[in-house]
């Protein structure tokens, strides 16, 4: 059997300010697709490049994901 990784996660985690701060910057830069699903916003600005960047809005502890795809 042969297995490989094709895709990892980096998470960095957030205070509320620091959320509302992220998500005002990727709002008001404009130039690509913002949309929520659930309780996370996906910001499309690397998703050409193999890299998604999502905001989780967790009431806890909201944190940063940046899932990458070494496919791409």
């Amino acid at each position: 059997m042969h297995y490989s990784i094709h895709t990892y996660e980096l998470r960095h985690y957030l205070t509320h300010e620091q959320k509302f701060e992220l998500l005002k910057r990727f709002h008001d830069e404009g130039g690509y697709r913002i949309f929520k699903k659930g309780n996370e916003t996906i910001i499309c600005k690397f998703e050409s490049q193999g890299i998604r960047t999502t905001i989780m809005e967790n009431p806890c502890r909201p944190y940063i994901a940046f899932q990458i795809s070494l496919n791409t």
